[in-house]
């Protein structure tokens, strides 16, 4: 007995194709790359032996032109006007959010921050003691050139040092919690 067409040959056009446009092939399938092979290679392994697979898939940066990027919280941010921070200590907060290491430290002398600020060295005086106050940002102790900002204000890093960080510091944290004014807490 006959096998019946699997394929319908007629002068008729398909319903979802317009009958002026040729249909569109598909593109072939990518070669595999070099990526694809060791993972293959290493769940056969896995599938023979047993074990654990992880895969990183290669980080890609962000689309900002310096391909770099700031974390803030967001609730300090959307509340800063409440702070009522002086010009000058939004301006040196926006510094400091900017320059920080991984330890949340910017080691700068208060007439580079004068400089870059363009201001008086005693503007940079009291706008870190309003920084200070907000415990936003601080003096280290016994390191007249470092400024700590708090890292639960702003990190610029991963987020896995950025928890590392937080609790390394959790003691001095307890202390220096930000308050917003006027912020509804749950």
């Amino acid at each position: 007995m006959a096998q019946p067409a699997r394929h319908r040959t007629s002068a008729v056009p398909h319903p979802k194709r317009s009958p002026q446009a040729p249909a569109v092939l598909p593109a072939p399938a990518p070669a595999p790359t070099d990526r694809a092979k060791s993972m293959v290679e290493a769940l056969d392994r896995a599938s023979q032996v047993g074990g654990i697979l992880t895969f990183d898939p290669p980080k890609k940066p962000y689309g900002f032109p310096s391909k770099l990027h700031i974390n803030m919280d967001h609730d300090l941010w959307m509340s800063r006007h409440r702070l009522k921070l002086s010009p000058t200590a939004d301006r040196l907060f926006t510094l400091l959010v900017g320059t920080h290491d991984d330890r949340g430290r910017v080691k700068a002398k208060q007439t580079e921050l004068a400089d870059e600020l363009e201001c008086s060295q005693g503007a940079i005086s009291k706008a870190m003691k309003q920084l200070d106050g907000k415990n936003i940002a601080w003096r280290v102790p016994k390191a007249k050139e470092l400024i700590q900002l708090n890292p639960l204000a702003s990190y610029r890093w991963r987020s896995n040092k950025h928890r590392a960080l937080i609790e390394e510091m959790s003691e001095v944290l307890k202390d220096r919690q930000i308050n917003i004014p006027g912020r509804r807490t749950a």
